[in-house]
């Protein structure tokens, strides 16, 4: 990830349950000390698009970035993992992540927001993508987690949410839900658990071989487009084209 810093390209991290320990625990009472020393706030204090983070430690677990494209102003929130149906959850560090987030949307009602929590969404029904490309299209909206939920709950109103994003669950998903005139798309991208042709079962995982999604915003065509895909030792890329791997839809809409 430091080599980002070295061409100085602006990014965040989620935290989840597999950077806590005991794993799945909530923030508030576990121990993220390896993710506080390479990434807690003395790390991205003096970065230009840092915003800042819940808590007044050197914690970096939910925090908050900056940035401008094309003359539009943008944030980009990250939650840490805290899911209510897993052992480790934590309602007071909920309730304190969620206000948290609530006040710094108002303050910052001029930029667009996204929204970045390592649960967020499921993955449809009957969808076999957990496993291996080529077996979606977005016609299936999946559940929010509970964490997912919560966080929903409350950006809803804000006008100024347009994307929320979410992993955690092996899979592609996707979902829409408008709120006083106000649109929000949420999908889900997580890799683990694919594995290699022929698709030969869970010994054949290989983390996702390094598949990755980028997503664009053409402010001119008012479009939010995806690409999915595997990069190359060679310098080539193998992309994934089905439905729910590679598709354009309206930017706020």
């Amino acid at each position: 990830m430091y080599r980002l810093d070295a061409t100085n390209i602006p990014y965040g991290l989620a935290v989840g349950n597999h950077d806590q320990t005991p794993n799945g625990t909530a923030s508030a009472g576990s121990d993220t000390t390896q993710y506080t020393r390479y990434f807690g706030k003395a790390h991205f204090g003096n970065r230009p698009w840092y915003g800042g983070a819940l808590g007044n430690n050197n914690n970096n677990d939910t925090h908050f970035d900056l940035f401008t494209a094309n003359g539009d102003k943008y944030m980009v929130m990250y939650f840490a993992f805290n899911q209510p149906d897993y052992k480790g959850y934590n309602e007071a560090y909920e309730k304190q992540m969620l206000q948290w987030a609530d006040s710094v949307l108002s303050a910052q009602s001029d930029r667009k927001a996204i929204l970045v929590c390592h649960s967020m969404l499921g993955k449809p029904k009957g969808t076999t993508s957990g496993d291996k490309p080529g077996a979606g299209d977005n016609s299936l909206q999946s559940n929010f987690t509970r964490q997912g939920t919560g966080i929903y709950e409350m950006a809803k109103n804000h006008g100024n949410v347009f994307l929320m994003l979410g992993g955690h669950i092996a899979g592609e998903g996707y979902r829409k839900d408008t709120y006083n005139g106000n649109t929000i798309k949420t999908y889900l991208s997580d890799y683990q658990s694919r594995q290699s042709e022929p698709y030969g079962g869970a010994k054949d995982r290989n983390g996702g071989n390094g598949t990755m999604r980028l997503m664009r915003l053409n402010k001119t065509k008012q479009t939010l487009s995806v690409v999915t895909f595997i990069p190359q030792a060679n310098g080539s890329v193998i992309k994934e084209t089905d439905g729910d791997s590679q598709f354009t839809d309206a930017l706020y809409q």
